[in-house]
């Protein structure tokens, strides 16, 4: 398996964190590369529209009012 750098998407998300928590509120927001793609409030509806829309592509799912630096990252590779 290739080691996937999200270090671009982790620095976008964490840049963008105060509009999107005063835009939308406590959410689950959805990352591709520097691009923000939606926010949701439950984490399902962001992890379905990720799959959805971006399923061949790297994204990354966090919580607006997450605390913690650094998250665990989960990979999903299709069989």
């Amino acid at each position: 398996m290739a080691e996937l750098d999200m270090s671009e998407t982790i620095a976008a998300f964490h840049a963008q964190r105060p509009r999107l928590l005063q835009e939308h509120g406590p959410s689950w927001v959805v990352f591709v590369g520097a691009d923000f793609k939606g926010g949701f409030k439950e984490f399902d509806e962001a992890a379905t529209f990720a799959v959805a829309n971006f399923g061949d592509s790297q994204f990354l799912i966090r919580h607006t009012e997450e605390h913690l630096p650094h998250a665990p990252l989960v990979v999903v590779e299709a069989a």
